[in-house]
């Protein structure tokens, strides 16, 4: 007999509750981890990231750098691209929250290091930089991965046949992202320029 498909969204709270709580606190604790692998850098790691920021803003200012919609695409969707492959398998319980924790070490790694490069314009930088997109992006991503953690826990408890329908969230997160993407790409040149003006005074 066929099984009935059962829509993610419909599942009980407490597991929609449990897989939010699992992704975010991957997230947190790869946040906590990045910040603080940040803030143990020695004088030299500090140094040598200071160079490479001014040469990034070097070429910046001589507009030798160019951005382009393939890079800012793959850049953009190959976390959720990721988080995808990994709903069509029980392992996604394991690596789903990972990723995300991933996502946040990174992050978290990259602004705290402009914090201590630069001190209140690294922080300024960084709110530049990373929170206009990141907001939108980030709320994709947690609801998407989200999504993919309950069809991966579904799997794994009741089989490869029951993982649940999450085609309406994807499809809505993935237009999110991509439109993420193009607006990356529309402001790099203004983002630039104001990240300049911030970290060179």
């Amino acid at each position: 007999m066929r099984r009935k498909r059962v829509h993610l969204w419909a599942l009980n709270g407490l597991d929609q509750v449990r897989a939010l709580g699992s992704v975010t606190l991957c997230y947190v604790l790869g946040s906590v981890a990045g910040s603080w692998s940040s803030a143990l850098l020695e004088q030299e790691g500090t140094t040598a990231l200071r160079g490479w920021l001014e040469g990034y803003l070097t070429l910046t200012t001589q507009q030798a750098l160019s951005v382009r919609l393939p890079g800012v695409l793959w850049q953009t969707l190959r976390l959720p691209l990721l988080l995808t492959l990994l709903q069509f398998t029980v392992l996604g319980m394991l690596f789903i929250p990972l990723v995300m924790g991933i996502r946040g070490f990174l992050l978290s790694f990259a602004v705290t290091g402009f914090v201590r490069t630069y001190t209140w314009r690294g922080l300024a930088a960084a709110a530049v930089l990373f929170l206009p997109l990141n907001a939108v992006e980030l709320s994709a991503l947690f609801l998407l991965a989200t999504a993919a953690f309950l069809r991966a826990d579904r799997m794994g408890r009741e089989g490869a046949q029951s993982g649940g329908s999450s085609g309406g969230v994807a499809a809505l997160c993935w237009g999110v992202l991509t439109l993420c993407a193009a607006a990356e790409l529309l402001l790099s040149g203004p983002l630039k320029r104001g990240l300049t003006l911030i970290l060179q005074g």
